[in-house]
């Protein structure tokens, strides 16, 4: 008898159900990092906003009104929210101040960074 080489039909099947399965799983995780790359992408510009804006109260020759406005800023091709809350501190000469960045998508405002923190009063203050 004459002995062949090669596969059977069953063994190439269970491998290809074998590679079947290890792609769908790739690919979820695939997903999952390029999801979570995302968000990541999203914080980090929502931070920097955030930062301009905290930069630019400090920056200014006297102290922002108290109270709350919002701004709409671009950044990196995209539309952002910029909510600034600005109330008296414990402290005499400072004042709280609460910078919350996101997307507005109707009247929902979702935020993907924010800065609290003191400002203190300009030199230029009597």
């Amino acid at each position: 008898m004459k002995t062949m080489n090669g596969f059977t039909l069953i063994e190439v099947l269970v491998a290809l159900t074998v590679v079947a399965i290890l792609a769908v799983g790739l690919s979820g995780a695939g997903q999952q990092v390029i999801s979570q790359q995302e968000k990541l992408e999203q914080k980090t510009i929502a931070h920097w906003i955030a930062m301009n804006k905290w930069t630019s109260l400090q920056a200014e020759l006297n102290w922002p009104d108290l109270g709350e406005r919002t701004e709409q800023v671009e950044m990196a091709k995209q539309d952002w929210t910029v909510n600034t809350k600005v109330e008296v501190s414990q402290q005499e000469h400072f004042r709280l101040v609460h910078i919350s960045v996101g997307k507005k998508s109707g009247e929902k405002f979702s935020s993907a960074s924010g800065l609290t923190g003191l400002l203190g009063e300009p030199l230029g203050t009597p």
